[in-house]
């Protein structure tokens, strides 16, 4: 359990990460944030022959204020024209989520992080207030199963982010008075494939490919004129390099 500054950039209207550009803005006077874990791992010992796993539960909450997703203060669409555009104002945010990490098959005398290894998150939050109302991930993992690469790995893994009924009804409500087919954010899923290599210990490299469909849930393409123009599904491809030392 731990309780944070929840607003470590400090207030103002633009970007935080400008506001706290190196993260050294140490603030103690702003509203807290707390979140609390509690966690259960069976068979993670070297010497267990069961498959290893976990289950985490934690919940958050932020004291602060948080705008309405879709009405200002008189109960209007922030899309309306005839909307003061002051966002409705809520008390306080509060958050949900799971993990559970599952090994799938464990080799004879491996440990718990060798073989086959999946995982699952999901967390919510209120519609009202947040952009997204809930998350899933997941993924598996094949992990030392070559004897010449013994500290390799391979991962694919899905990430959904589900956009919030109060958000999806403001881009109707802009939809709705100005006429024009917008776009309305609905989810974003993405789809990524990677591969580790132990290049020597303490060095990986990892390159990795993605697939990103509906991008930001499906919005309007930001350098396009046409404001019914949707940015397009995206292809990815990265590399990762650790070094431990």
């Amino acid at each position: 359990m731990s309780v944070l500054n929840g607003d470590p950039a400090g207030p103002g209207l633009n970007d935080p990460e400008e506001r706290n550009r190196h993260g050294l803005n140490f603030r103690v006077n702003d509203p807290p944030f707390g979140i609390a874990e509690g966690q259960y791992r069976y068979n993670q010992s070297p010497q267990a022959t069961g498959l290893a796993g976990g289950v985490r539960i934690g919940g958050w909450h932020h004291f602060g204020s948080f705008d309405d997703m879709r009405f200002d203060v008189n109960g209007v669409s922030l899309a309306s024209p005839f909307s003061n555009g002051l966002a409705r104002r809520f008390r306080g945010n509060t958050g949900a989520y799971a993990v559970w990490d599952q090994q799938l098959y464990r080799p004879t005398g491996a440990d718990a992080n060798t073989g086959v290894l999946s995982f699952l998150r999901f967390a919510a939050s209120p519609s009202d207030r947040n952009l997204s109302d809930w998350y899933l991930d997941g993924g598996i993992i094949f992990a030392g199963l070559l004897s010449a690469r013994p500290n390799d790995a391979f991962g694919a893994s899905f990430l959904y982010t589900h956009f919030s009924p109060r958000v999806r009804a403001l881009d109707r409500d802009a939809a709705a008075f100005s006429g024009l087919n917008l776009p309305v954010r609905k989810a974003e899923l993405s789809l990524e494939f990677n591969y580790l290599f132990s290049i020597v210990p303490g060095w990986t490299v990892q390159p990795l490919i993605a697939v990103v469909f509906n991008p930001s849930g499906n919005v309007a393409h930001p350098a396009s004129t046409n404001p019914t123009e949707r940015i397009q599904d995206a292809l990815l491809f990265g590399i990762r390099s650790v070094i431990r030392y």
